[in-house]
């Protein structure tokens, strides 16, 4: 169904400047307040992110403080205490420390030839 705008437009022989600003700015409002709840709901992720890496460092930092002080991991476990696991990430396309990149195609160093062999003849 067509917006109640559109339809009072295509009514109208002349258009009321105000009634078609007014009409915009609506739906420009509608769509503003969705962009807002989005930015809103990323930026609440990224707190949580954050205070989430924060909360499993200090915990694996008392998994080893507790560990120092002769605590196994098999006890600390039987309490079901546990270090968390790692959420670091390497970036793409970073190559392995120690080794070259490897392209998909393998070394480059000499061109294909351009002509086809004459001995395929």
């Amino acid at each position: 169904m067509e917006p109640r705008y559109i339809r009072a437009m295509k009514n109208a022989t002349n258009l009321d400047r105000a009634a078609v600003r007014q009409a915009a700015q609506a739906a420009l409002d509608t769509r503003l307040a969705a962009l807002d709840t989005a930015v809103d709901a990323a930026n609440r992720v990224s707190d949580l992110a954050a205070q989430l890496e924060e909360a499993e460092s200090a915990a694996s930092r008392a998994v080893l403080d507790a560990q120092r002080v002769g605590w196994s991991t098999e006890e600390l476990r039987t309490f079901g205490i546990t270090a968390p696991t790692s959420t670091t990430r390497r970036k793409r396309g970073a190559a392995p420390r120690g080794r070259a990149r490897r392209t998909a195609d393998g070394p480059q160093d000499s061109p294909a030839p351009s002509t086809p062999d004459a001995t395929a003849r």
